[in-house]
Protein backbone atom coordinates (compact mmCIF):
# COMPACT_ATOMS: atom_id res chain seq x y z
CA UNK A 1 0.00 0.00 0.00
CA UNK A 2 2.73 2.22 0.54
CA UNK A 3 4.86 1.44 -2.53
CA UNK A 4 1.68 2.23 -4.54
CA UNK A 5 1.37 5.51 -2.68
CA UNK A 6 4.67 6.04 -4.04
CA UNK A 7 3.96 5.85 -8.14
CA UNK A 8 1.07 8.24 -7.80
CA UNK A 9 3.02 11.91 -9.04
CA UNK A 10 1.25 15.52 -8.40
CA UNK A 11 1.91 18.97 -9.99
CA UNK A 12 3.77 21.19 -8.06
CA UNK A 13 5.28 24.80 -8.77
CA UNK A 14 8.28 24.75 -10.90
CA UNK A 15 9.98 26.43 -8.08
CA UNK A 16 9.93 22.91 -6.00
CA UNK A 17 12.05 21.50 -8.87
CA UNK A 18 15.31 21.61 -8.34
CA UNK A 19 18.23 21.39 -11.35
CA UNK A 20 18.27 22.51 -14.88
CA UNK A 21 14.74 22.22 -16.33
CA UNK A 22 14.78 19.77 -19.63
CA UNK A 23 14.37 21.38 -22.95
CA UNK A 24 10.91 21.28 -24.30
CA UNK A 25 11.85 21.96 -28.04
CA UNK A 26 14.79 21.72 -29.74
CA UNK A 27 15.40 22.83 -33.74
CA UNK A 28 15.86 20.25 -36.47
CA UNK A 29 15.86 20.13 -40.31
CA UNK A 30 18.38 23.24 -40.22
CA UNK A 31 18.41 22.99 -44.21
CA UNK A 32 16.31 25.31 -46.54
CA UNK A 33 13.75 23.51 -48.47
CA UNK A 34 13.66 22.40 -52.11
CA UNK A 35 11.95 25.10 -54.68
CA UNK A 36 10.73 24.47 -57.72
CA UNK A 37 12.80 25.66 -61.03
CA UNK A 38 11.58 26.06 -64.05
CA UNK A 39 13.35 27.14 -67.58
CA UNK A 40 12.57 29.21 -69.96
CA UNK A 41 9.02 29.05 -72.48
CA UNK A 42 9.35 27.62 -75.71
CA UNK A 43 8.43 29.07 -78.57
CA UNK A 44 4.61 28.61 -79.77
CA UNK A 45 4.06 25.62 -81.34
CA UNK A 46 2.17 27.14 -84.54
CA UNK A 47 3.28 29.97 -87.08
CA UNK A 48 -0.50 31.70 -86.67
CA UNK A 49 -3.32 31.63 -84.65
CA UNK A 50 -3.62 30.22 -81.00
CA UNK A 51 -0.83 27.46 -80.20
CA UNK A 52 0.97 25.98 -77.11
CA UNK A 53 4.06 26.79 -75.53
CA UNK A 54 6.07 24.20 -72.78
CA UNK A 55 8.99 24.25 -70.16
CA UNK A 56 10.88 21.85 -67.99
CA UNK A 57 9.81 22.40 -64.28
CA UNK A 58 12.03 20.59 -61.75
CA UNK A 59 12.10 20.06 -57.97
CA UNK A 60 15.76 21.02 -56.84
CA UNK A 61 17.40 21.43 -53.37
CA UNK A 62 20.22 23.41 -52.16
CA UNK A 63 23.37 21.23 -53.80
CA UNK A 64 21.44 21.54 -56.62
CA UNK A 65 19.89 18.14 -56.76
CA UNK A 66 16.76 16.40 -58.20
CA UNK A 67 14.16 16.45 -54.68
CA UNK A 68 10.62 15.00 -54.32
CA UNK A 69 10.29 17.12 -51.29
CA UNK A 70 8.88 20.22 -53.14
CA UNK A 71 4.63 21.13 -52.35
CA UNK A 72 3.00 19.74 -55.28
CA UNK A 73 0.38 22.20 -54.85
CA UNK A 74 2.90 24.95 -55.66
CA UNK A 75 4.07 23.52 -58.77
CA UNK A 76 4.28 25.97 -61.68
CA UNK A 77 2.57 25.12 -65.19
CA UNK A 78 4.71 23.21 -67.37
CA UNK A 79 2.14 24.49 -70.85
CA UNK A 80 0.87 27.42 -71.49
CA UNK A 81 -2.13 28.67 -74.50
CA UNK A 82 0.35 31.36 -77.22
CA UNK A 83 -1.00 33.23 -79.09
CA UNK A 84 1.06 34.73 -82.66
CA UNK A 85 -1.37 37.47 -83.38
CA UNK A 86 -1.85 36.76 -86.59
CA UNK A 87 -4.51 35.27 -87.75
CA UNK A 88 -4.04 32.02 -90.13
CA UNK A 89 -4.98 33.28 -93.70
CA UNK A 90 -8.03 31.13 -95.28
CA UNK A 91 -7.69 28.20 -97.87
CA UNK A 92 -9.62 28.79 -101.42
CA UNK A 93 -12.23 25.76 -101.21
CA UNK A 94 -12.34 25.17 -104.88
CA UNK A 95 -13.19 21.47 -107.04
CA UNK A 96 -9.97 22.27 -108.89
CA UNK A 97 -6.47 21.08 -107.32
CA UNK A 98 -4.60 24.17 -106.50
CA UNK A 99 -0.41 24.30 -106.46
CA UNK A 100 0.83 23.31 -102.97
CA UNK A 101 2.54 25.45 -100.79
CA UNK A 102 0.61 28.31 -101.74
CA UNK A 103 -2.92 29.96 -100.69
CA UNK A 104 -4.87 33.24 -100.35
CA UNK A 105 -4.36 35.81 -98.01
CA UNK A 106 -6.26 38.84 -96.84
CA UNK A 107 -5.97 42.76 -96.92
CA UNK A 108 -4.56 44.24 -94.40
CA UNK A 109 -6.75 47.30 -94.69
CA UNK A 110 -9.64 45.99 -95.47
CA UNK A 111 -11.43 43.14 -96.41
CA UNK A 112 -10.88 41.62 -99.99
CA UNK A 113 -14.08 40.75 -101.93
CA UNK A 114 -14.59 36.90 -102.12
CA UNK A 115 -12.24 35.58 -104.71
CA UNK A 116 -13.96 33.99 -108.05
CA UNK A 117 -13.98 30.35 -108.30
CA UNK A 118 -10.69 29.19 -110.40
CA UNK A 119 -11.18 27.70 -113.66
CA UNK A 120 -8.26 25.60 -114.44
CA UNK A 121 -4.20 25.59 -113.70
CA UNK A 122 -1.52 27.66 -115.00
CA UNK A 123 0.11 26.31 -117.48
CA UNK A 124 -3.31 25.36 -119.84
CA UNK A 125 -3.66 28.87 -121.21
CA UNK A 126 -1.54 32.13 -120.79
CA UNK A 127 -3.46 34.96 -119.02
CA UNK A 128 -2.15 38.11 -117.79
CA UNK A 129 -2.54 38.92 -113.62
CA UNK A 130 -5.23 41.72 -114.48
CA UNK A 131 -8.54 41.14 -116.30
CA UNK A 132 -8.51 40.78 -119.81
CA UNK A 133 -10.83 39.60 -122.66
CA UNK A 134 -9.66 35.76 -123.63
CA UNK A 135 -10.93 34.36 -126.46
CA UNK A 136 -11.46 30.65 -127.11
CA UNK A 137 -10.79 28.77 -130.81
CA UNK A 138 -13.06 28.90 -133.40
CA UNK A 139 -15.55 26.72 -134.12
CA UNK A 140 -16.94 25.03 -137.42
CA UNK A 141 -17.99 27.06 -140.00
CA UNK A 142 -21.95 26.99 -140.70
CA UNK A 143 -21.55 26.05 -144.33
CA UNK A 144 -19.72 23.10 -145.60
CA UNK A 145 -19.28 25.27 -149.04
CA UNK A 146 -18.96 28.77 -150.02
CA UNK A 147 -19.62 31.68 -147.27
CA UNK A 148 -20.82 31.25 -144.01
CA UNK A 149 -20.02 32.51 -140.13
CA UNK A 150 -18.60 30.79 -137.38
CA UNK A 151 -18.58 31.52 -133.72
CA UNK A 152 -16.46 31.89 -130.70
CA UNK A 153 -16.31 32.62 -126.86
CA UNK A 154 -15.06 35.01 -125.64
CA UNK A 155 -14.98 35.50 -121.66
CA UNK A 156 -13.38 38.32 -119.07
CA UNK A 157 -10.69 35.98 -117.23
CA UNK A 158 -8.36 37.09 -114.53
CA UNK A 159 -5.04 35.72 -113.41
CA UNK A 160 -5.34 34.47 -109.39
CA UNK A 161 -1.35 35.12 -108.11
CA UNK A 162 -1.80 33.11 -104.89
CA UNK A 163 -4.37 30.23 -106.02
CA UNK A 164 -2.31 30.42 -109.37
CA UNK A 165 -5.19 29.63 -111.12
CA UNK A 166 -7.88 31.28 -113.60
CA UNK A 167 -10.80 32.67 -113.01
CA UNK A 168 -13.86 34.18 -115.03
CA UNK A 169 -15.56 37.58 -113.97
CA UNK A 170 -18.48 39.11 -115.63
CA UNK A 171 -17.49 41.48 -118.92
CA UNK A 172 -17.85 44.60 -116.99
CA UNK A 173 -14.71 43.82 -114.93
CA UNK A 174 -12.91 44.28 -117.90
CA UNK A 175 -11.58 47.08 -119.57
CA UNK A 176 -11.34 47.20 -123.39
CA UNK A 177 -13.01 46.31 -126.62
CA UNK A 178 -14.22 42.75 -126.34
CA UNK A 179 -13.19 40.46 -129.43
CA UNK A 180 -15.56 39.72 -132.39
CA UNK A 181 -17.61 36.41 -131.19
CA UNK A 182 -18.66 35.92 -135.40
CA UNK A 183 -16.90 35.96 -138.60
CA UNK A 184 -17.12 35.15 -141.92
CA UNK A 185 -15.78 32.02 -143.16
CA UNK A 186 -14.88 30.65 -146.61
CA UNK A 187 -14.93 26.68 -147.75
CA UNK A 188 -14.67 25.52 -150.72
CA UNK A 189 -17.18 26.75 -153.99
CA UNK A 190 -20.60 24.73 -153.82
CA UNK A 191 -20.90 22.55 -156.88
CA UNK A 192 -23.85 21.59 -159.01
CA UNK A 193 -25.44 18.54 -156.28
CA UNK A 194 -25.25 21.47 -153.63
CA UNK A 195 -26.85 23.90 -154.90
CA UNK A 196 -30.55 24.54 -152.92
CA UNK A 197 -29.11 23.54 -149.60
CA UNK A 198 -30.95 24.05 -146.25
CA UNK A 199 -29.28 25.24 -143.13
CA UNK A 200 -30.44 23.73 -139.93
CA UNK A 201 -31.40 26.14 -136.98
CA UNK A 202 -28.35 25.15 -134.68
CA UNK A 203 -25.43 27.03 -136.15
CA UNK A 204 -22.65 24.95 -134.32
CA UNK A 205 -24.09 21.80 -136.10
CA UNK A 206 -24.87 22.78 -139.95
CA UNK A 207 -25.10 20.49 -142.64
CA UNK A 208 -25.47 21.29 -146.58
CA UNK A 209 -28.39 18.65 -148.25
CA UNK A 210 -29.57 18.56 -151.48
CA UNK A 211 -32.69 20.91 -152.23
CA UNK A 212 -35.34 21.82 -154.69
CA UNK A 213 -34.38 23.97 -157.74
CA UNK A 214 -37.63 25.30 -158.13
CA UNK A 215 -37.15 27.71 -154.64
CA UNK A 216 -36.67 30.97 -154.91
CA UNK A 217 -33.80 33.15 -152.62
CA UNK A 218 -33.58 36.82 -151.77
CA UNK A 219 -31.04 38.51 -150.14
CA UNK A 220 -32.44 40.09 -146.46
CA UNK A 221 -31.20 42.72 -143.36
CA UNK A 222 -30.99 40.96 -140.21
CA UNK A 223 -29.71 43.70 -138.02
CA UNK A 224 -26.43 44.65 -136.86
CA UNK A 225 -23.92 43.04 -135.21
CA UNK A 226 -22.84 44.12 -131.06
CA UNK A 227 -21.53 47.39 -130.93
CA UNK A 228 -17.48 46.79 -130.43
CA UNK A 229 -16.97 48.98 -127.53
CA UNK A 230 -19.62 49.52 -124.53
CA UNK A 231 -18.79 53.27 -124.11
CA UNK A 232 -16.33 56.36 -125.63
CA UNK A 233 -18.23 54.96 -129.17
CA UNK A 234 -17.77 51.87 -131.43
CA UNK A 235 -19.23 50.81 -134.67
CA UNK A 236 -22.07 48.41 -136.21
CA UNK A 237 -21.97 46.18 -139.42
CA UNK A 238 -25.42 45.42 -141.00
CA UNK A 239 -25.62 42.04 -141.41
CA UNK A 240 -26.96 40.59 -144.68
CA UNK A 241 -27.96 37.19 -145.05
CA UNK A 242 -29.03 34.92 -148.28
CA UNK A 243 -32.83 33.42 -147.17
CA UNK A 244 -35.40 31.43 -148.92
CA UNK A 245 -38.37 33.34 -149.86
CA UNK A 246 -40.85 30.50 -148.40
CA UNK A 247 -39.66 29.84 -144.79
CA UNK A 248 -37.01 33.18 -145.04
CA UNK A 249 -34.36 30.52 -143.58
CA UNK A 250 -30.72 31.43 -144.07
CA UNK A 251 -29.14 29.14 -146.72
CA UNK A 252 -25.77 30.00 -149.14
CA UNK A 253 -25.43 33.04 -150.29
CA UNK A 254 -24.61 31.53 -153.84
CA UNK A 255 -28.07 31.17 -154.01
CA UNK A 256 -28.62 34.86 -154.14
CA UNK A 257 -27.43 36.81 -157.13
CA UNK A 258 -24.85 38.80 -155.66
CA UNK A 259 -25.51 42.20 -158.11
CA UNK A 260 -28.52 42.58 -156.06
CA UNK A 261 -26.68 42.23 -152.36
CA UNK A 262 -27.42 45.37 -150.31
CA UNK A 263 -24.13 47.69 -149.64
CA UNK A 264 -22.08 46.86 -146.31
CA UNK A 265 -23.50 49.51 -143.87
CA UNK A 266 -20.70 50.38 -141.05
CA UNK A 267 -22.32 52.88 -138.30
CA UNK A 268 -20.86 54.46 -135.16
CA UNK A 269 -22.68 53.02 -131.35
CA UNK A 270 -22.33 53.88 -127.51
CA UNK A 271 -21.05 57.31 -128.02
CA UNK A 272 -21.79 57.76 -124.17
CA UNK A 273 -18.98 58.56 -121.65
CA UNK A 274 -17.54 55.67 -119.69
CA UNK A 275 -18.26 55.11 -116.40
CA UNK A 276 -15.56 55.85 -113.92
CA UNK A 277 -13.87 52.19 -113.44
CA UNK A 278 -10.96 51.22 -110.83
CA UNK A 279 -7.09 51.45 -112.74
CA UNK A 280 -4.07 49.78 -110.36
CA UNK A 281 -0.49 49.07 -111.13
CA UNK A 282 1.83 46.70 -110.33
CA UNK A 283 2.79 45.52 -107.18
CA UNK A 284 6.21 46.46 -105.54
CA UNK A 285 8.76 44.38 -104.67
CA UNK A 286 8.07 42.54 -101.49
CA UNK A 287 9.29 43.97 -98.31
CA UNK A 288 11.08 41.22 -96.43
CA UNK A 289 12.25 37.69 -97.83
CA UNK A 290 10.90 35.66 -95.25
CA UNK A 291 9.15 35.99 -92.07
CA UNK A 292 5.88 37.73 -93.52
CA UNK A 293 6.51 40.50 -95.85
CA UNK A 294 3.97 43.02 -97.85
CA UNK A 295 3.81 44.27 -101.25
CA UNK A 296 1.74 47.27 -102.41
CA UNK A 297 0.04 48.81 -105.32
CA UNK A 298 -1.61 52.37 -105.94
CA UNK A 299 -4.80 51.80 -106.35
CA UNK A 300 -7.16 54.90 -108.31
CA UNK A 301 -10.54 55.49 -109.57
CA UNK A 302 -10.32 56.99 -113.24
CA UNK A 303 -12.67 58.65 -115.85
CA UNK A 304 -11.46 57.39 -119.23
CA UNK A 305 -12.23 59.87 -121.73
CA UNK A 306 -10.78 59.05 -124.73
CA UNK A 307 -10.59 55.25 -126.33
CA UNK A 308 -7.50 53.61 -125.49
CA UNK A 309 -6.74 55.21 -122.03
CA UNK A 310 -4.27 57.57 -123.37
CA UNK A 311 -6.68 60.54 -121.59
CA UNK A 312 -7.87 59.63 -117.98
CA UNK A 313 -8.55 61.69 -115.23
CA UNK A 314 -8.77 60.30 -111.65
CA UNK A 315 -11.84 60.97 -109.40
CA UNK A 316 -13.18 60.02 -105.92
CA UNK A 317 -13.10 56.43 -104.90
CA UNK A 318 -16.90 57.06 -104.29
CA UNK A 319 -17.79 57.27 -107.96
CA UNK A 320 -16.10 53.51 -108.98
CA UNK A 321 -18.29 50.54 -107.94
CA UNK A 322 -17.00 48.85 -104.66
CA UNK A 323 -15.26 46.93 -103.72
CA UNK A 324 -12.03 48.04 -104.83
CA UNK A 325 -9.17 45.57 -106.02
CA UNK A 326 -6.63 45.65 -102.79
CA UNK A 327 -4.04 47.76 -103.20
CA UNK A 328 -1.51 45.02 -100.36
CA UNK A 329 -1.10 41.92 -100.10
CA UNK A 330 0.62 39.23 -98.19
CA UNK A 331 4.19 37.57 -99.75
CA UNK A 332 7.24 35.55 -98.56
CA UNK A 333 4.88 33.79 -95.51
CA UNK A 334 8.04 31.96 -94.83
CA UNK A 335 10.23 30.73 -92.17
CA UNK A 336 13.40 32.90 -91.98
CA UNK A 337 17.09 31.06 -91.58
CA UNK A 338 17.92 30.60 -87.86
CA UNK A 339 20.33 33.67 -87.46
CA UNK A 340 22.60 35.29 -84.40
CA UNK A 341 20.92 38.67 -83.43
CA UNK A 342 23.23 41.18 -82.01
CA UNK A 343 22.22 43.77 -80.21
CA UNK A 344 23.83 47.15 -79.25
CA UNK A 345 26.94 47.27 -77.35
CA UNK A 346 27.27 48.68 -73.90
CA UNK A 347 29.07 51.57 -72.04
CA UNK A 348 32.47 50.87 -71.28
CA UNK A 349 32.80 49.81 -67.82
CA UNK A 350 35.94 51.98 -67.13
CA UNK A 351 37.21 55.50 -68.58
CA UNK A 352 40.85 54.66 -68.51
CA UNK A 353 42.66 51.22 -67.27
CA UNK A 354 41.09 48.68 -69.50
CA UNK A 355 37.28 48.40 -69.49
CA UNK A 356 35.04 45.97 -71.45
CA UNK A 357 31.81 46.79 -74.01
CA UNK A 358 29.01 43.75 -73.38
CA UNK A 359 26.06 43.05 -75.58
CA UNK A 360 23.81 40.31 -76.03
CA UNK A 361 23.79 37.92 -78.86
CA UNK A 362 21.02 34.86 -78.97
CA UNK A 363 19.79 32.51 -81.61
CA UNK A 364 17.11 33.92 -83.00
CA UNK A 365 14.40 32.44 -85.92
CA UNK A 366 11.60 34.79 -87.43
CA UNK A 367 8.91 32.35 -88.26
CA UNK A 368 6.18 32.64 -90.78
CA UNK A 369 3.75 35.17 -89.66
CA UNK A 370 7.22 37.07 -88.39
CA UNK A 371 7.15 36.11 -84.67
CA UNK A 372 10.34 35.30 -83.61
CA UNK A 373 11.37 31.69 -81.25
CA UNK A 374 14.50 31.42 -79.52
CA UNK A 375 16.81 28.45 -80.78
CA UNK A 376 19.84 26.50 -79.62
CA UNK A 377 23.47 28.00 -80.05
CA UNK A 378 24.29 24.82 -81.67
CA UNK A 379 21.50 25.43 -84.58
CA UNK A 380 23.04 29.01 -85.53
CA UNK A 381 26.08 28.91 -87.76
CA UNK A 382 29.72 29.59 -86.76
CA UNK A 383 31.26 31.44 -85.33
CA UNK A 384 29.05 33.39 -82.84
CA UNK A 385 29.83 36.63 -82.77
CA UNK A 386 31.74 38.42 -79.85
CA UNK A 387 29.66 39.56 -76.63
CA UNK A 388 32.10 40.95 -75.10
CA UNK A 389 35.05 43.33 -76.36
CA UNK A 390 37.85 45.68 -74.79
CA UNK A 391 37.81 49.49 -74.37
CA UNK A 392 39.44 52.48 -72.75
CA UNK A 393 43.13 50.88 -72.77
CA UNK A 394 45.13 53.77 -71.91
CA UNK A 395 45.98 53.68 -68.38
CA UNK A 396 44.76 56.08 -65.85
CA UNK A 397 46.48 59.20 -65.76
CA UNK A 398 47.34 59.93 -61.64
CA UNK A 399 46.50 63.11 -60.66
CA UNK A 400 48.52 65.11 -58.97
CA UNK A 401 47.69 68.15 -56.33
CA UNK A 402 50.34 70.46 -57.43
CA UNK A 403 50.46 69.34 -61.56
CA UNK A 404 53.10 71.03 -63.82
CA UNK A 405 51.65 73.75 -66.40
CA UNK A 406 53.79 74.76 -69.49
CA UNK A 407 54.30 78.33 -69.52
CA UNK A 408 54.73 80.67 -72.78
CA UNK A 409 57.18 83.21 -71.25
CA UNK A 410 56.50 85.36 -74.42
CA UNK A 411 54.43 88.67 -75.33
CA UNK A 412 51.75 88.07 -77.94
CA UNK A 413 50.71 91.40 -79.94
CA UNK A 414 47.68 91.19 -82.24
CA UNK A 415 48.42 93.28 -86.05
CA UNK A 416 45.42 92.42 -88.13
CA UNK A 417 42.26 93.94 -86.73
CA UNK A 418 40.21 91.81 -89.12
CA UNK A 419 41.31 88.54 -87.44
CA UNK A 420 38.14 88.13 -84.75
CA UNK A 421 39.54 85.25 -83.10
CA UNK A 422 42.69 84.88 -81.32
CA UNK A 423 44.54 81.76 -79.18
CA UNK A 424 46.93 82.48 -76.61
CA UNK A 425 48.62 80.12 -73.54
CA UNK A 426 49.42 81.33 -69.93
CA UNK A 427 52.37 82.94 -69.23
CA UNK A 428 53.98 86.08 -70.57
CA UNK A 429 51.28 88.98 -72.28
CA UNK A 430 49.07 89.69 -75.08
CA UNK A 431 47.54 92.97 -76.50
CA UNK A 432 44.45 92.72 -78.52
CA UNK A 433 41.73 94.54 -80.42
CA UNK A 434 38.57 95.21 -79.33
CA UNK A 435 36.05 92.98 -80.62
CA UNK A 436 37.91 89.89 -80.03
CA UNK A 437 37.11 86.44 -79.14
CA UNK A 438 40.37 85.38 -77.44
CA UNK A 439 41.40 81.70 -76.44
CA UNK A 440 43.58 81.13 -73.29
CA UNK A 441 44.79 77.37 -73.28
CA UNK A 442 46.02 76.58 -69.92
CA UNK A 443 48.64 73.09 -71.05
CA UNK A 444 48.99 70.74 -67.19
CA UNK A 445 49.65 67.52 -67.03
CA UNK A 446 48.56 64.78 -64.61
CA UNK A 447 45.41 66.50 -63.92
CA UNK A 448 41.36 66.89 -64.82
CA UNK A 449 41.01 69.51 -67.09
CA UNK A 450 37.72 69.73 -66.87
CA UNK A 451 38.40 70.48 -62.97
CA UNK A 452 40.46 74.06 -64.29
CA UNK A 453 39.29 77.44 -62.49
CA UNK A 454 39.67 80.66 -63.79
CA UNK A 455 40.44 84.15 -62.05
CA UNK A 456 40.46 87.77 -63.08
CA UNK A 457 42.56 90.06 -61.34
CA UNK A 458 42.33 87.29 -58.50
CA UNK A 459 38.59 86.69 -58.47
CA UNK A 460 36.78 83.65 -60.14
CA UNK A 461 35.19 84.19 -63.16
CA UNK A 462 31.64 82.47 -63.30
CA UNK A 463 30.47 80.77 -66.52
CA UNK A 464 28.25 83.01 -68.55
CA UNK A 465 27.98 83.70 -72.65
CA UNK A 466 31.23 86.32 -71.86
CA UNK A 467 33.47 83.70 -70.09
CA UNK A 468 33.11 80.22 -70.81
CA UNK A 469 35.55 77.39 -69.97
CA UNK A 470 35.85 74.21 -72.06
CA UNK A 471 36.52 70.53 -70.90
CA UNK A 472 39.81 70.83 -71.73
CA UNK A 473 40.12 73.81 -69.14
CA UNK A 474 40.59 76.34 -72.02
CA UNK A 475 39.01 79.54 -71.39
CA UNK A 476 37.47 81.47 -74.11
CA UNK A 477 36.50 85.29 -73.52
CA UNK A 478 33.83 86.53 -75.93
CA UNK A 479 34.33 90.57 -77.96
CA UNK A 480 36.36 91.85 -76.02
CA UNK A 481 36.19 95.33 -74.91
CA UNK A 482 38.45 97.38 -72.83
CA UNK A 483 36.68 96.49 -69.42
CA UNK A 484 38.56 92.48 -70.35
CA UNK A 485 41.73 94.11 -69.86
CA UNK A 486 43.43 92.36 -66.38
CA UNK A 487 45.37 89.18 -65.48
CA UNK A 488 43.95 86.16 -66.18
CA UNK A 489 45.02 83.14 -63.96
CA UNK A 490 43.95 79.38 -64.40
CA UNK A 491 44.44 77.48 -61.39
CA UNK A 492 45.00 73.99 -61.18
CA UNK A 493 45.05 72.37 -57.85
CA UNK A 494 47.31 73.91 -56.25
CA UNK A 495 49.57 75.35 -59.22
CA UNK A 496 48.36 78.55 -61.47
CA UNK A 497 49.80 80.39 -63.93
CA UNK A 498 48.93 83.67 -65.43
CA UNK A 499 48.63 86.12 -68.66
CA UNK A 500 48.45 89.45 -68.52
CA UNK A 501 45.71 90.93 -71.34
CA UNK A 502 45.58 94.52 -72.68
CA UNK A 503 42.95 95.37 -74.71
CA UNK A 504 42.96 98.77 -77.29
CA UNK A 505 40.91 99.96 -80.00
CA UNK A 506 41.13 98.90 -83.59
CA UNK A 507 43.21 101.45 -86.04
CA UNK A 508 40.22 104.36 -86.89
CA UNK A 509 38.40 103.83 -83.52
CA UNK A 510 38.88 106.24 -80.70
CA UNK A 511 38.69 105.25 -76.37
CA UNK A 512 37.28 107.41 -74.27
CA UNK A 513 39.12 109.47 -71.95
CA UNK A 514 37.93 106.92 -69.13
CA UNK A 515 39.21 104.05 -70.77
CA UNK A 516 42.61 105.89 -72.06
CA UNK A 517 42.90 105.98 -68.05
CA UNK A 518 42.07 102.99 -67.23
CA UNK A 519 43.86 101.40 -70.00
CA UNK A 520 47.41 103.23 -68.72
CA UNK A 521 46.72 101.70 -65.14
CA UNK A 522 46.68 98.40 -66.50
CA UNK A 523 50.27 99.09 -68.28
CA UNK A 524 51.62 99.43 -65.10
CA UNK A 525 50.22 96.63 -63.03
CA UNK A 526 51.28 94.38 -66.20
CA UNK A 527 55.36 96.70 -66.41
CA UNK A 528 54.16 97.57 -69.77
CA UNK A 529 56.71 101.27 -70.74
CA UNK A 530 53.88 104.46 -70.17
CA UNK A 531 53.15 106.44 -73.10
CA UNK A 532 55.60 109.58 -73.93
CA UNK A 533 55.15 113.39 -72.37
CA UNK A 534 54.00 114.65 -75.97
CA UNK A 535 51.14 112.41 -75.79
CA UNK A 536 49.13 109.30 -74.55
CA UNK A 537 48.45 108.64 -78.35
CA UNK A 538 51.80 107.58 -79.07
CA UNK A 539 50.87 104.16 -77.42
CA UNK A 540 47.85 104.06 -79.84
CA UNK A 541 49.78 105.22 -83.22
CA UNK A 542 46.31 105.86 -85.01
CA UNK A 543 44.96 107.50 -82.14
CA UNK A 544 45.96 111.12 -82.54
CA UNK A 545 43.12 112.82 -81.37
CA UNK A 546 39.31 112.17 -80.00
CA UNK A 547 38.52 115.34 -82.16
CA UNK A 548 37.95 115.78 -85.75
CA UNK A 549 37.56 118.92 -87.98
CA UNK A 550 34.16 119.14 -90.16
CA UNK A 551 36.63 118.61 -93.41
CA UNK A 552 38.00 115.20 -92.19
CA UNK A 553 41.27 115.91 -91.05
CA UNK A 554 42.44 115.58 -87.18
CA UNK A 555 43.54 118.59 -84.57
CA UNK A 556 47.35 118.01 -83.34
CA UNK A 557 48.44 118.80 -80.19
CA UNK A 558 51.53 120.17 -79.29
Amino acid sequence: MESAALLDSYMVDESKCGAHKPWVEEVCNQIDCPVWFTTKWSGCSVSCGEGVQTRVVECRNTRDQPSNLCDAATKPETTQVCSTGMNCPFRLETSEELLPGLYQTQSLEHSYPAPPMPEKLVGEQEVPSESTFIPEEWGPCSVTCGEGVRRREVFCKIFLEFSRTIAKLPDKQCSGIKPFEFEKCYREPCTEERIGVDIKDDPTNIKVGIGSPAKSYSWKELGFTPCSASCLGGVQELIVHCVRDDNQKVTSPYMCPIELKPEAIVRACNEHSCPPRWSHGEFTECSHSCGLGIQTREVTCIHELTQGGSNTVVVPNSRCPPPSPPDRQYCNVLDCPIRWRVYQWSKCSKSCGGGEKTRQVECKQIMAQNHTVDRPATMCPSPKPLDKKPCNTKSCVIESDKPQISIANSTFIQHDPKKNRVTVKVGGAATLFTGTTVKVKCPVKRFDRSKIQWQKDNAFLPQNKKFKSSKKGALRVQNLSMRDTGLYTCVAGKSSASIMISVRSKPGEFPTSEEIQRQSKMDIVAGIKPPKAEGIGNFYPDDQSHEQRPDGTKNHYK
